[in-house]
């Protein structure tokens, strides 16, 4: 298994998810790979290239072929031409013809594959050559084009010779050859890449593994593993990595350094804290910060690390004290905000966009927000709206217009010809018009076609005895889906549940939607003790639990899981939020008054009418009839 896994990957990432993959979903091996991700398909070809017969290669689920399952279609693994055959063509703007469309122009137009890589529009200047090219390699400053790109050289550290090196970036450069020599192992007589030498011969990493002498006792605590280097088992080998980390500070409290000590040494396994800080690029901005090389501030992480990587080392650095908490949402926006109006060619159309987007929406936001943090689907609304009017002002520029000689039938046209996101506009236009910047000018509201319909009741309970029998369901997912169709709650407030506010006595749970607490049933009660014992955080040091969040985000305990990630989980397992929702609402508004479905579920007092109204429930008239009964 090790020999198949390295041949399939050698990246600490890929593995860690390979590995998470299997442990969540271990039917993947026997039948259900088409909803493996790429590395488990090549592990599972590698397998049973290798003999292992009880692994199921995956067919084609549309055409039932053997072949390479390239593509995702449908939540499903599906070879390249059922792909192609699915997806709509569209004609590309740049040549006319009737083609796949792989990237659009800025204005959103379509491209197809052949264009992409012609038109002058995508290409940059390469910083080596000077020529207008289709740049390849970014990296900071830097870009370069096809012709000049080279691979890193350096000194091998095994052979000695000066080669094209993998791991140059990391400090351990390995030549292609060294890298990929095989000799026969000693054990099992496969030509595969050598792990160790024992008296016995040379063997494989499978080999070895099993062998006695693999595992020997650690010099520091004395247990019997397999140790990491220096004698010392990854426990005792990441206790004394983190001390010589510490020992060379001079920007940083000895205090903080304790606590960022503590969170290194007990946040995921031993060996994961070790990778992370002998390759990944965040753990040399953490030596640099601890130096008092790199300021410690968001700043300066963010301009020295790509956003996934900044992630990880903040949440480290907020964890330990060291760095003040901030709103990632917020940030992100912000970031997205300057990059977007930084592909704004026009300098007058820039400006105005960065004041509408300042001023209206910005402003708008921490003004509701109030020193709390902003939520997922707060700054997405304002990511939208800032590309509709991008869109809409290069619209008019095409019309011979600007926003200044817009008129209403200008409007009426856009919203005529386009899809509903055309409709975004509204906020644009309207801000426009109170700033004099345009005409009088009306953006109606969007009005959906039709209203979503309740799900049906027998539907409804079918779902929540499923969630609450399946066990091949994830827990997190079935919860969630629970709280969906029995308590009409939407994404946006699940997310935002945490563990307190969870009550849980000797005989009773109770759980917190509004201003009172509802007790759940018992069978609701047992899953949600069982997910809450069993929810994990994946991070780059491996899995963990050390979060308030009821669904914390898949990366960062710090973070609870955003409302569209959630939607999606559910709608994988069948469960449309609204719908569901609907259907809870209208079952809920038949048993209790207005005011008691808005304390337990959180929802305001009029939204609790209107469901009582439309269930045809009429809880005063029924108050009228109790009340003259007991004055006769």
């Amino acid at each position: 298994m090790t020999a198949a896994i390295a041949k399939v990957t050698t990246a600490p990432r890929h593995l860690l998810n390979l590995a998470w993959e299997l442990q969540d979903r271990p039917t993947l091996l026997t039948g259900d790979a088409v909803h493996g991700s790429t590395h488990l398909i090549r592990l599972i070809t590698e397998l049973r290239r290798v003999g292992a017969r009880r692994i199921v290669v995956p067919l084609c689920p549309v055409c039932h072929r053997d072949v390479a399952l390239t593509n995702i279609l449908d939540g499903q693994r599906v070879c390249g031409s059922c792909h192609k055959r699915a997806r709509p063509t569209k004609l590309c703007a740049h040549c006319g013809r009737d083609r796949h469309t792989v990237a659009r122009t800025a204005d959103g137009k379509p491209l197809c594959q052949s264009c992409y890589r012609r038109i002058a529009l995508l290409h940059e200047e390469c910083t080596r050559c000077h020529e207008q090219r289709f740049i390849i390699r970014r990296r900071g400053e830097e870009r370069l084009c096809g012709n000049c790109f080279r691979r890193p050289t350096a000194t091998c550290g095994k052979c000695g010779r000066h080669a094209v090196c993998l791991g140059v970036a990391a400090g351990r450069p390995v030549c292609e050859t060294c890298a990929a020599r095989k000799w026969p192992c000693a054990r099992c007589g496969k030509t595969l890449q050598i792990a160790a030498r024992v008296p016995d011969g040379r063997l494989c990493h499978t080999c070895y593994e099993k062998d006695p002498l693999s595992f020997r006792a650690c010099t520091g605590c004395g247990s019997v593993e397999r140790l990491y280097h220096r004698e010392l088992c990854p426990r005792c080998a990441l206790a004394r990595r983190l001390d010589e980390l510490v020992h060379h500070s001079s920007a940083v409290d000895r205090t903080e350094l304790a606590a960022l000590h503590q969170v290194l040494f007990t946040t995921g396994s031993p060996a994961s804290t070790l990778r992370w800080l002998a390759e990944s690029a965040a753990s040399r901005t953490l030596t640099d910060i601890i130096t008092g090389a790199c300021p410690l501030t968001h700043d300066a992480i963010d301009a020295r690390l790509p956003r996934k990587s900044s992630r990880h080392l903040r949440a480290i650095l907020v964890s330990a004290g060291l760095l003040a908490p901030r709103d990632e949402h917020l940030a992100n926006l912000q970031a997205w905000i300057d990059k977007t109006l930084a592909a704004v060619d026009n300098p007058e159309r820039r400006n105005l966009l960065r004041r509408f987007v300042t001023w209206h929406h910005l402003a708008r936001l921490r003004r509701k927000l109030r020193g709390e943090f902003a939520e997922h689907n707060q700054v997405d609304a304002i990511r939208v709206s800032l590309r509709a009017a991008i869109t809409f002002l290069g619209w008019l520029d095409q019309q011979n217009q600007t926003l200044a000689t817009c008129r209403q039938a200008d409007i009426d046209r856009w919203i005529a010809d386009g899809p509903s996101t055309h409709y975004r506009i509204r906020d644009f236009v309207h801000w426009s018009v109170a700033k004099r910047y345009a005409h009088p000018l009306q953006v109606p509201k969007y009005q959906q076609a039709s209203q979503t319909n309740p799900l049906d009741a027998e539907r409804r309970w079918a779902l929540a005895r499923q969630l609450l029998d399946d066990h091949t369901i994830a827990a997190k997912d079935r919860v969630a889906g629970l709280f969906t169709l029995l308590y009409a709650q939407p994404a946006t407030n699940i997310v935002r549940l945490t563990a307190a506010d969870i009550t849980i006595s000797s005989t009773d749970t109770y759980i917190r939607f509004g201003t009172v607490p509802l007790k759940l049933p018992e069978p609701v009660a047992v899953l949600l003790d069982e997910h809450l014992r069993t929810r994990t955080c994946r991070t780059v040091f491996g899995r963990s639990d050390e979060s308030t969040w009821l669904f914390p985000s898949g990366t960062d305990p710090a973070r609870p899981m955003s409302p569209g990630h959630l939607g999606r989980r559910l709608s994988r397992i069948g469960i449309q939020s609204r719908p569901g929702r609907q259907a809870a609402l209208l079952d809920i508004a038949t048993q209790l008054p207005a005011a008691v479905i808005a304390d337990l579920l959180g929802i305001s007092t009029s939204a609790a009418d209107g469901w009582v109204d439309r269930s045809g429930a009429s809880w005063a008239n029924y108050a009228a009839l109790v009340h003259r009964r007991t004055t006769h």
